[in-house]
């Protein structure tokens, strides 16, 4: 090896001249050197430096590097998992020792998902207006000349002529699909305003519904139920699914729920293409029909106020709540699973917590009947008031009493809030942050923190040309879509969307190869029908097996005669005195008694019978002759 710098290198080399050196043609004189590289003696290192980390350790922690940062206290609560676990009522110790592991792996999670919140770069946004004025005064157009461009493209209206329409988005709010009452069907993506299809299939259209991809459609029409792909083709028809007025589809359970007009509801399994529950709900025609995101249980409201919650294994309602004393207008419940707000035709607006139906959260009083309700992914309503919606900030129900009300679902004691209107609501609708669009005519009206408080006026207010027939906040956008009897109108609602998406839960930015990798995935995921409950975490509880099915266990196991063993409970007959138990003895005693007397007597009459029964000696042609036995009359 041949090394033109002359300085040496003592620290890894040993160098040897050579005893003859060659000269070089060259006039420059180059030295030639024999080198050994001497391997490092690695394990005295690794010794000095553990021994370095102990002294560390020994000393204490560097004043330089204190350890974790510490958390925010109100982060860690955001992200709570609940009570912990009692050791007093563990009896085995090993049991308590498993729970404990268990309950360290929650406070670790929690942890860890509240340090994680640093990485949510993407924060929500709202209108923030000067002293003395109001976010209702803002309009559209203000809002479309003081944002960028990109979001300025998201407000436009589509003039139609086949109305009135109704709208919905797909899970990664993408793709926009219309369906109007003469039969137009479209479906597009609304950000780059690419045309997917568009049809007409020459009848009426109840409902619509996008299914578990963007590349199949639910259409609801005059007779049957139909299914579309996005280039307008028909894959099926179901005709056991006939005269259907509203549809909602379950996303984890690959379920289309459906409800048609003598009060039927269905639920198609589209994986299989089978129908795994139908039965009649006994309330009549409705079109009050929403979806309970948390437990996947169907909301139907009827005309005497009542809100019913229904499974398909399950040919009873899981439960019943008398919203109001009139008929209800519509239904909306937020993605928690918390809030559910109705409203009536007495104008009036209630918000429920549905973990107690005690009573509503929010009562508000609207100037008139809801069309439609809508919560957004922050929790915003959306109320349409004949051609006027109007945006709040919580989830509701509405009836022709012109009222809203608000529930919290786990709560079924009563309403959190009570609000009159001005007319009863068309429809009503949740957004991602839980606001509440309440839809009263031609008006929406959004409502921001109407659910934990009662709000006294609504966040933005608007006006359509028309009146309104149904609503849908986008996911993952500050938008809502509504369908008008003229058309679609898109506005937008600064800080109704969910900034922060999840690229595994819906994507919109996914590509072919990864919506066929997550419908793969999400078959593979699929929940049972069975397990559709009010409760979702019932599923996590011991089921113990009662006595009767171990005596069926053992029967099929031993192939044995089974025991007759009475599975009623014995009821014990306490504070009886030792002359009643004697007695109890005695009759007891005396039927036993009988018992077998009885018993000895057949088996003495027994013999007789059989000789009358025995077969008569047979004497050939002289059996003429025989005399016959007289009958006893």
């Amino acid at each position: 090896m041949k090394v033109q710098n002359k300085t040496k290198k003592n620290r890894y080399f040993h160098e040897e001249k050579d005893e003859k050196p060659k000269k070089s043609d060259s006039s420059t004189d180059v030295q030639v050197f024999n080198i050994k590289i001497t391997p490092r003696n690695i394990t005295k290192q690794r010794f000095k430096e553990a021994r370095n980390i102990k002294n560390v350790l020994k000393r204490g922690r560097d004043p330089k590097f204190p350890g974790k940062a510490p958390v925010d206290p109100n982060s860690l609560e955001r992200h709570s998992r609940g009570e912990g676990f009692q050791e007093r009522g563990v009896r085995h110790p090993l049991h308590a020792l498993k729970l404990k592991k268990k309950e360290n792996k929650y406070k670790y999670a929690q942890e860890q998902a509240a340090r994680a919140e640093i990485l949510l770069t993407e924060d929500q946004g709202l209108i923030e207006v000067g002293e003395g004025e109001k976010t209702t005064a803002v309009s559209q157009k203000i809002i479309a000349e003081n944002v960028d461009i990109a979001a300025a493209t998201k407000i436009f209206d589509l003039n139609l002529d086949f109305g009135p329409y109704r709208a919905k988005y797909s899970r990664n709010g993408r793709h926009l699909l219309l369906g109007s009452k003469q039969g137009h069907l479209a479906a597009f993506d609304w950000v780059t305003k690419k045309l997917h299809c568009e049809i007409n299939v020459m009848e009426s259209i109840h409902d619509i519904s996008w299914l578990h991809v963007e590349t199949m459609i639910a259409v609801a029409q005059k007779e049957w139920l139909y299914i579309y792909d996005n280039t307008g083709t028909e894959l099926h028809c179901v005709k056991r699914m006939d005269k259907i007025l509203r549809m909602e589809f379950l996303p984890y359970h690959f379920l289309l729920a459906a409800v048609n007009e003598y009060g039927f509801m269905s639920w198609l399994d589209i994986s299989i293409g089978e129908i795994v529950g139908h039965y009649n709900n006994r309330i009549g025609r409705t079109t009050v029909m929403t979806q309970n995101p948390h437990n996947a249980t169907i909301c139907l409201g009827n005309s005497k106020g009542v809100v019913s919650l229904w499974a398909p294994n399950v040919k009873e309602p899981l439960a019943k709540i008398l919203c109001h004393k009139t008929p209800l207008t519509a239904i909306a419940v937020d993605n928690r699973g918390m809030y559910m707000a109705t409203s009536g035709v007495d104008r009036s607006l209630k918000i429920w917590d549905i973990r107690n139906l005690d009573g509503p959260l929010q009562h508000y009083k609207l100037r008139s009947p809801p069309v439609d309700l809508n919560f957004s992914q922050k929790e915003m309503l959306a109320v349409g008031l004949g051609d006027v919606v109007e945006i709040y900030k919580y989830m509701a129900t509405s009836g022709v009493d012109r009222s809203l009300k608000i529930w919290d679902i786990r709560n079924l004691d009563g309403p959190l809030q009570h609000y009159k209107l001005r007319s009863p609501p068309v429809d009503l609708n949740f957004s991602q942050k839980e606001m509440l669009a309440v839809g009263l005519g031609d008006v929406v009206e959004i409502y921001n923190n109407c659910c934990s408080q009662t709000t006294e006026k609504p966040y933005l207010r608007h006006r359509m040309a028309k009146s309104i027939c149904n609503f849908n906040f986008c996911p993952y956008e500050d938008v809502l879509g509504v369908g008008t009897s003229s058309g679609f109108t898109s506005i937008i609602v600064p800080g109704s969307g969910e900034p922060n998406f999840d690229a595994l839960e819906s994507n919109p930015f996914q590509t072919k190869k990864q919506r066929k990798e997550a419908e793969v995935k999400a078959l593979l995921e699929k929940i049972p029908a069975e397990l559709i409950t009010l409760d979702p975490f019932d599923v996590m509880q011991v089921d113990v097996p009662s006595m009767k099915e171990q005596m069926e266990a053992k029967k099929k196991l031993l192939h044995i005669k089974p025991k007759n063993v009475d599975f009623t409970p014995r009821h014990k007959n306490k504070g009886k005195t030792n002359i009643a138990r004697k007695k109890i003895i005695k009759s007891a005693m005396r039927k036993e008694i009988i018992d077998q007397a009885i018993e000895a007597k057949k088996m003495l009459e027994e013999p007789e019978k059989e000789t009358e029964s025995a077969p008569k000696q047979s004497f050939g042609v002289l059996d003429r002759f025989v005399p016959k036995m007289k009958s006893k009359k």
